[in-house]
């Protein structure tokens, strides 16, 4: 996602401070239907938080590697935030709740990422998850996918970004899950509606 002005939206943001020594990448948020056809519901990562907390790594494209890491998990604090999808530079109606890696500017360690971070280009985030909670919902009026339908009719308003698609036939709701290990910038991840919130 584009560069994100905090300013704009202070009532929104329900007393969080930004930091201008620190960066903040929102590595996944909710709503939205994604390329694995996963629908994230708010509260997915209210568990992990407490348990990851101090954990995770910030890395590239998913690689734990040393020469990968862009900031080393005692650095990065993990939390929540109700955002507007503006802030995303998406038309989509309401709130998301985001997932947010916070770390001082002065830790990253990866020359690459810094200059991409510093740049405010283009960067969009990827978390790594393990699915604790999932539900299937399909479009479907046969009898034996009567608790499927019901799932489904019950969330397709909840996905933001439903109108690009022509048809939803079916999604997996994920009421929990854990980040475990480390997030990732990604040129492109399976949520676009990710990235560097600045000031």
């Amino acid at each position: 996602c584009k560069s994100l002005d905090l300013l704009k939206f202070t009532d929104q943001l329900k007393g969080i401070i930004i930091d201008d020594n620190y960066h903040y990448i929102a590595v996944n948020t909710t709503r939205i239907l994604d390329s694995h056809n996963d629908l994230h519901i708010d509260g997915i990562w209210n568990k992990s938080i407490k348990e990851q907390q101090g954990n995770n790594y910030l890395v590239l494209d998913h690689e734990l590697c040393i020469d990968k890491v862009v900031v080393r998990k005692e650095h990065i604090e993990m939390f929540l935030a109700k955002l507007p999808f503006a802030m995303f530079g998406k038309s989509y109606k309401g709130e998301t709740q985001a997932l947010i890696y916070k770390f001082p500017k002065g830790k990253v360690v990866n020359e690459a990422a810094e200059d991409w971070l510093s740049s405010g280009d283009q960067i969009e985030a990827s978390v790594r998850m393990q699915y604790v909670t999932i539900e299937f919902a399909m479009d479907s009026n046969a009898p034996q996918d009567a608790t499927e339908k019901k799932r489904y009719d019950e969330y397709i308003d909840y996905i933001a970004n439903k109108e690009e698609f022509e048809y939803i036939p079916y999604f997996f709701v994920v009421k929990e899950a854990k980040n475990i290990r480390e997030s990732s910038l990604v040129v492109a991840g399976s949520n676009p509606v990710t990235g560097n919130i600045n000031n």
